[in-house]
């Protein structure tokens, strides 16, 4: 299982914000990230529209944290951001498996996706920064060189 590239870049925004704690601007978290701010406008639009992050525009404008980072965790970011969980097409609604009813695949890859997203839900962005603020404002301000 392999996240995104868009979850990557929602989890790296919130914890560029979370860290900063203060407004950044999407062309300097766009080189920070490494991709372009174009993509990278979609992405906080997407944070923006679950209440996430606030944007403002104009001078001073930018965007900043919304959700409290002791209260948001990473399964909810991965849940909202992935495109699609289902790892098999069985688990999908309108699936169809020639071993249905015979197979134990289905069991055994739902428990390893329960037990992903239940080790994720136990990560809240405070915890994913915390200790590494230093760091991450650091690569922020060679960005922003």
């Amino acid at each position: 299982m392999r996240l995104a590239e868009r979850t990557d870049y929602a989890l790296r925004v919130l914890m560029l914000l979370a860290a900063s704690k203060q407004r950044c601007q999407v062309p300097q978290m766009a080189r920070w990230v490494g991709v372009s701010a174009n993509h990278l406008s979609k992405v906080v639009q997407a944070l923006k529209d679950r209440g996430w992050v606030s944007t403002h525009r104009g001078r001073g404008g930018g965007v900043e944290l919304a959700a409290d980072p002791c209260q948001l965790r990473l399964g909810d970011v991965v849940r909202a951001m992935e495109p699609d969980l289902d790892l098999v097409e069985c688990f999908r609604d309108d699936g169809a498996c020639p071993l249905d009813g015979s197979c134990g695949l289905w069991g055994a890859l739902h428990n390893a996706r329960r037990s992903f997203l239940a080790e994720l839900d136990r990560v809240t962005l405070e915890n994913l920064t915390r200790g590494y603020r230093r760091g991450l404002l650091r690569l922020t301000v060679e960005a922003t060189s």
